[in-house]
C-alpha cells in the first residue's frame, strides 16, 4: 500500500494522478511507501567528475519548525547526469527515491535506488531516470548559503560548518576556519573515519544533514559530510 502525504500546494494535475494512482495499488503492495511532496523552486546543479548531483529546493510555504530549504545532494552510478535547470516545481521525496517534477512541463527527473519499486502513483508518469546510490540532505534547519551549496556540488561536503553541542545534536553554523578542533572535541574517530552512522549503517546524520544508502553501500556522517561508501566484503 502506498501512503501518499501532500504538502504546500500540489497542482491540480498532480493532485489528481496521485489520488486516482493511489486509490488503485492498495491491494498491490503490502509494504507501505510514504511519499512526501513539496512545492517550490528548484535549482538543479550536476558535477560529472564526481557524478554527484546538487539540488537546492525552496518551499513556497516554510513551515513552523523548518528553514524552508532542502539542499539534495545526490551520489550516482554512473557518469550520466541532468543538466543544470532552475524553476518552479513539486518535489517528490520516498525511501530511496526522489522526483522533481518541473510546473513548466519539461522532462520530470527520477533519482531512485535499483532496488526501490516505484509506487504506482507515480508509475503513470514520464521521467528522465537516473540510479543512485546515496541521497543527502542538508539545509532543513538551517539554510545553506549561495557559496555553500556551490561548496557541496564542487566537493561533496561543506567544508565551512563549525560542530556545535548543543541540545538539538549538532548545529550547522558557517566558520572560516578547520573542522579539525572541532572535530577532536568529539572523541576519538571510529576506524571508519564516520562520526555517526559508519559500516553497517544505511542511514545516519549529523552537522545539519542526513543521508539514507542504497544496497551495498553504508552511511558515513560527520559536520558537513553525510555521504554513502561502498560496503567492501571483508578480507
Amino acid at each position: 500500500m502506498v501512503r501518499l502525504k501532500l504538502l504546500f500546494g500540489f497542482t491540480p494535475f498532480i493532485l489528481s494522478l496521485l489520488v486516482f494512482t493511489c486509490n488503485g495499488f492498495a491491494q498491490e503492495q503490502a509494504n507501505s511507501i510514504r511519499v512526501e511532496g513539496y512545492k517550490g523552486t528548484a535549482s538543479i546543479l550536476s558535477n560529472a567528475e564526481r557524478k554527484e548531483t546538487t539540488i537546492a529546493f525552496t518551499l513556497n510555504l516554510r513551515p513552523d519548525d523548518k528553514s524552508g530549504q532542502i539542499v539534495f545532494h545526490i551520489q550516482e552510478t554512473t557518469g550520466n547526469l541532468p543538466p543544470a535547470w532552475s524553476g518552479q516545481a513539486v518535489a517528490l521525496v520516498g525511501d530511496g527515491l526522489l522526483a522533481i517534477i518541473p510546473a513548466d512541463k519539461t522532462r520530470a527527473l527520477l533519482f531512485k535506488f535499483p532496488e526501490t519499486q516505484l509506487p504506482a502513483s507515480l508509475g503513470q508518469m514520464s521521467f528522465d531516470e537516473y540510479a543512485v546510490f546515496g541521497i543527502a540532505r542538508f539545509g532543513e534547519k538551517t539554510p545553506l548559503t549561495h557559496d555553500q551549496i556551490l561548496e557541496l556540488n564542487q566537493t561533496g561536503r561543506i567544508a565551512s560548518i563549525q560542530v556545535t553541542p548543543g541540545t538539538d545534536g549538532l548545529t550547522l553554523t558557517p566558520r572560516k576556519n578547520s573542522l579539525v578542533s572541532q572535530i577532536a572535541a568529539l572523541g576519538p574517530a571510529p576506524e571508519d573515519g564516520c562520526v555517526a552512522g559508519g559500516k553497517g549503517s544505511t542511514s545516519c546524520g549529523a552537522g545539519g544533514c542526513t543521508v539514507t544508502c542504497g544496497s551495498g553501500y553504508y552511511a558515513c556522517c560527520e559536520a558537513g559530510t553525510c555521504l554513502c561508501q561502498v560496503n567492501y566484503p571483508p578480507q
